[in-house]
């Protein structure tokens, strides 16, 4: 295990969608698409952070975003406890789905705006993340919507695709990275600030991420880092025959 630990700051975020951030996300988004030469993966995180700028509350005009955006105004969700949700349901229009909700009833897609639809089978939606777990089972939809732009702004700050964000009845985050392969544990109430250092911590990673199983930054201050397990069992194995095969 090793352990990270950065002098703590004062934080000076805020739970709203700053345009600072939507800079940020509306950066990446048109360079992902020149990067990855506009690949299926860059697509898939494109859709996802168009979504994002979507839920953006503000109408007032900023250079940080085109003019196509201006006329965008966030809308509550008009769906209520998902707890309670029947089998098969349909709630508001075709707006175009940002993610799939883990539910006993079966998987259902939910829109930025908290519309939901289903339920549906995870085969006909593998490009969608799944948001999971307790915290997420008797979630209201406005917080499903919630967590749905979380999933997306990790994306945006990590450059990387998440298969699936579980969150435990506490609100603790388990981030899933497809690439590189590997889980980051965030907190609910320093959500941004340790979504910064996580980034910061797979920077100075880079090229060794195989090393790494999972990334706890729940912990103030610090960053936990748990190895891969696999990764290292067949360390150990090539260390082992080397030294069997090592002349005495």
């Amino acid at each position: 295990m090793a352990v990270a630990g950065p002098k703590r700051k004062r934080s000076k975020t805020s739970s709203g969608w700053s345009w600072r951030l939507a800079g940020i996300a509306l950066c990446a988004f048109f360079a992902l698409g020149v990067i990855t030469g506009l690949s299926q993966s860059g697509r898939v995180l494109e859709r996802r952070i168009e979504a994002l700028l979507e839920r953006l509350p503000h109408s007032s005009r900023s250079d940080l975003i085109p003019a196509a955006y201006h006329a965008l105004f966030f809308k509550e969700p008009t769906a209520g406890k998902f707890g309670g949700l029947p089998a098969a349901l349909t709630i508001g229009g075709p707006a175009e789905a940002i993610a799939l909700v883990e539910h006993p009833d079966g998987f259902f897609q939910i829109d930025s705006e908290g519309s939901l639809r289903g339920p549906v089978s995870p085969a006909d939606a593998a490009d969608l993340p799944v948001l999971s777990g307790s915290g997420v089972e008797n979630a209201r939809a406005s917080q499903l919507v919630e967590y749905a732009g979380r999933l997306i702004r990790a994306e945006a700050a990590l450059s990387t695709i998440i298969s699936e964000m579980h969150v435990t009845s506490s609100g603790e985050m388990h981030l899933f990275l497809d690439r590189p392969h590997l889980v980051i544990v965030l907190a609910p109430g320093q959500f941004p600030l340790q979504l910064v250092r996580a980034a910061k911590v797979l920077e100075v990673w880079r090229g060794h991420h195989e090393f790494i199983g999972m990334i706890d930054m729940t912990v103030p201050g610090e960053a936990i880092m748990r190895p891969q397990a696999e990764t290292m069992e067949r360390l150990d194995r090539a260390n082992t025959s080397a030294g069997v095969s090592r002349p005495g």
